[in-house]
C-alpha cells in the first residue's frame, strides 16, 4: 500500500467502521468474565498477529530499548485494557451516551496535546476539525443521565482512548502497524489474565458458548487483528492527530448499524451529527493534495547543502507527501547523525523517535526544508540525550566502546571523494576519541566532518553564530587527529590480516600472532561487567598476544565465525547458537595491526542478530 494521504484516511477510517460496527459483538459478552474474555480475545489476536509477521519480529523486538517496553506495557494497559474497563465501569451509573461523548472528545486532546508536548503550537486546521467532530459524535449519541461515579470512568476512557494512539506513536517506526498490534496485543492478554488471577470469581476463565465464542473471535479477528492494524496504519500515514480524528466515525457506524440489529434508529440527529463529523474530519485531515494556485509560477530558494552526497533545495510548490513519507526519506540520515553523536544504536533509536514526534506534530506549512528541520531537531535532541548519559558512562564496567553497526546502517554515504572521510567518522577508533569532545563540539564534528554541512547551517542548528562555529570545529578536528591514529582502510590487506589473525589465534601460533601485531599493539575489551572480557586496556604485543592465545583455548564448543561490515570497515561476529556473542575489529597501520577491538557486552550485540 502507498504511503499516501488517501490510503491512511482509508485505513482509520475502516478500523473505525469496524470498532463502531462490532458494539453488537459487545453485547452478546455481558455475561462473560471480563477479565477472562479479555485474554482469550487479545491473546488470540497476537497468535494470529505473530503468525503473519513470522521471524522478521525477533530483530525489531530485539532491538526496544526498556522505556519502550515500558510505554507498550503502558499502551495496552491503558489504552487498551483500562479502556475496556472504564467503558464497562462508566454504564453502570451512567448512561451509554455519556462516556460515548467524553470519547469523543478524544480528537480535540490529541489535537493539543501532541504538538504541545513536541513544543509547537497546535494545527488551527486540525483543531477546529477536532472540534466539528467532538460536536458532531455528541449530536449522534446524545446525552443522558448520570452522577460522580459516571463521569469519572467517562473521563478514564477519554484517556485511554488518548493513549491508545499517543503512546503508540514512538513505538510504532521501528515496530510497524502489524508487529505493534501483535506486541500490545500480547501484553494485553498477559495483563488480563493477571488481573483475572487477582479479582477472582469474577475474573475467572471459563468455556465460552457458542454465542460467546462467536463475539470473541470477532472481536479477536475482525476488530483487534484487522482493525487494529488498519488504525495504527492510518496513524502511520497521516500522523496520529489527522487519524484520531477519524475515532469521529465510530458513534457514526456505531447508529448506521443499529437498525439493522433492532438496537436503535437513525434519525434526524444522527444525520446532523454525522454530517458534522464528516465536515470535521475533511477540515482537519486535510487528506487531499494541496495545489499550488494558478499563475504562482515556481519560486525558487537557494540550495542548501545538507549533506555530501545531496543537496535539497525547497522549489516552492506545495506536495502532497505525508509526514511519514518524508521522515522515512531522511530516517538514515538522521539516525547517521544520532549514531556518531552518542554511540549506541538504542540511544540514537530514542532521539529519532523522539524527532518522529516532534515531526508528526509540527504544521507541515511551517516547514519549507524537511530535511534541515529533521537534522535540526535531531542534532538538538542528540545533545540533550549526550548530555543525560555521560554519567552513566561515568560508572561504566571497563572501558566503553561504541555499539557495533552494520556499515550501511550510518546513513547514506556520499558519492566520490569523499565516501571515505564519511565511513572514517563511524570508526570505533574515532568514536571513542569523540567520546572525549564536548556535545556541542561533538555536533559540529559529525556534522561538518561526516555530512559536510556548511559552517553557516550548522550555526542555525545550534543557534551558534559562524564563527564560534568554526572554532568549536577547528578544536574538535584537532582533538580527533591527536587522538586517534589513521588506520588504513584497504579492504584487501584488512581481510588478510584479519583471516590471518583468526588463523594464529585458533592454532595456538604465539609467534605468527606477534608478526601481524605492532609492538605496541592494545587490546580494549568491552564487556560492561555483563561478559568475560578484560577490564582494563592490555598494552603490548607480547601481552596481546598471550590474551588473546588464553582467550582461543578456552573458547566454547559451537562458536561460529563470519565476516562482515561493521563501523565502516571488516569485522567478525562470533555466534553462538544463533545469538551473537563478541565481535572483534582490527585497526591497521603500516600493515601491522595496531589495536584490537573485541565487542562483549551483550546489550549492544542484540541489533546484530540478523547479521
Amino acid at each position: 500500500m502507498n504511503r499516501t494521504p488517501l490510503h491512511g484516511a482509508l485505513c482509520a477510517a475502516f478500523a473505525c467502521f469496524l470498532v463502531g460496527g462490532s458494539f453488537t459483538a459487545n453485547s452478546l459478552l455481558g455475561d462473560y468474565p471480563w477479565a477472562g474474555g479479555q485474554a482469550l480475545r487479545y491473546g488470540l489476536a497476537a497468535l494470529i498477529l505473530l503468525a503473519l509477521v513470522g521471524r522478521r519480529a525477533g530483530p525489531p523486538l530485539r532491538a526496544l530499548t526498556g522505556r519502550q517496553w515500558g510505554r507498550l506495557a503502558l499502551l495496552a494497559a491503558l489504552g487498551m485494557l483500562g479502556f475496556n474497563l472504564a467503558i464497562l465501569a462508566a454504564e453502570r451509573t451512567a448512561e451509554p451516551a455519556v462516556p460515548g461523548v467524553f470519547v469523543g472528545c478524544a480528537p480535540v486532546v490529541v489535537a493539543v496535546l501532541v504538538p504541545t508536548l513536541a513544543g509547537r503550537r497546535p494545527s488551527p486546521a486540525v483543531v477546529r476539525g477536532a472540534l466539528l467532530v467532538a460536536a458532531g459524535a455528541w449530536v449522534v449519541q446524545g446525552w443522558g443521565r448520570t452522577d460522580a461515579p459516571g463521569l469519572f470512568w467517562s473521563v478514564a476512557a477519554l484517556c485511554g482512548e488518548v493513549g491508545f494512539a499517543v503512546l503508540a506513536v514512538p513505538v510504532l517506526p521501528p515496530l510497524g502497524p502489524r508487529l505493534l498490534s501483535a506486541v500490545v496485543s500480547a501484553l494485553a492478554a498477559v495483563e488480563a489474565t493477571v488481573v483475572g488471577a487477582v479479582t477472582g470469581g469474577a475474573g475467572r476463565l471459563r468455556m465460552p458458548d457458542a454465542v460467546e465464542a462467536a463475539a470473541l473471535g470477532w472481536q479477536a479477528v475482525i476488530v483487534t487483528v484487522v482493525g487494529f492494524v488498519c488504525w495504527y496504519a492510518g496513524i502511520q500515514r497521516i500522523g496520529v492527530q489527522r487519524a484520531t480524528l477519524f475515532s469521529g466515525l465510530i458513534p457514526v457506524f456505531a447508529a448506521l448499524t443499529a437498525p439493522l440489529v433492532g438496537t436503535g434508529g437513525y434519525g434526524p440527529a444522527q444525520l446532523g451529527g454525522s454530517l458534522l463529523v464528516g465536515a470535521g474530519v475533511v477540515l482537519g485531515a486535510g487528506v487531499r493534495p494541496r495545489l499550488a494556485r494558478r499563475g504562482s509560477g515556481v519560486a525558487r530558494t537557494g540550495a542548501f547543502a545538507l549533506d555530501n552526497g545531496r543537496v535539497g533545495g525547497w522549489d516552492g510548490r506545495v506536495r502532497s507527501d505525508t509526514a511519514t513519507e518524508v521522515f522515512e526519506e531522511y530516517r538514515p540520515v538522521l539516525f547517521g547523525v544520532a549514531y556518531r553523536m552518542l554511540g549506541r544504536v538504542a540511544d540514537a533509536e530514542d532521539v529519532v523517535q523522539d524527532a518522529w514526534l516532534r515531526w508528526a506534530g509540527v504544521e507541515r506549512a511551517e516547514v519549507r526544508e524537511p530535511r534541515a528541520f529533521l537534522v535540526r531537531i535531531t542534532t538538538r535532541l542528540a545533545i540533550d540525550r549526550l548530555r543525560q548519559v555521560q554519567s552513566r558512562r561515568e560508572s561504566y564496567v571497563g572501558p566503553w566502546l561504541p555499539e557495533p553497526l552494520a556499515t550501511d546502517a550510518a546513513g547514506s554515504p556520499p558519492d566520490g571523494a569523499e565516501r571515505a572521510v564519511f565511513a572514517e567518522t563511524v570508526t570505533l577508533a574515532v568514536l571513542v576519541v569523540m567520546e572525549s569532545l564536548s556535545p556541542l563540539e561533538r555536533a559540529v564534528f559529525v556534522l561538518r566532518e561526516a555530512f559536510g554541512y556548511p559552517y553557516a547551517e550548522i550555526g542555525a542548528v545550534l543557534d551558534r553564530s559562524e564563527a564560534a562555529v568554526r572554532q568549536l570545529a577547528g578544536r574538535a578536528r584537532r582533538h580527533v587527529e591527536e587522538g586517534s591514529p589513521r588506520y588504513e582502510v584497504d579492504p584487501e590487506q584488512q581481510r588478510d590480516l584479519t583471516e590471518r589473525f583468526l588463523a594464529a589465534a585458533a592454532g595456538d601460533d604465539l609467534a605468527g600472532l606477534l608478526s601481524l601485531l605492532a609492538a605496541d599493539a592494545r587490546l580494549v575489551g568491552d564487556s560492561g561487567g555483563k561478559a568475560k572480557a578484560p577490564l582494563r586496556i592490555i598494552e603490548s604485543a607480547d601481552k596481546v598476544a598471550r590474551f588473546l592465545l588464553g582467550v582461543a583455548k578456552s573458547m566454547p564448543a559451537g562458536l561460529e565465525f563470519t565476516l562482515c561490515a561493521l563501523n565502516g570497515g571488516l569485522a567478525v561476529l562470533a555466534h553462538q547458537d544463533g545469538v551473537p556473542d563478541t565481535v572483534i575489529q582490527l585497526g591497521v597501520q603500516d600493515g601491522r595491526i595496531r589495536t584490537v577491538y573485541i565487542v562483549r557486552n551483550p546489550d549492544k550485540l542484540g541489533a546484530l542478530a540478523t547479521r
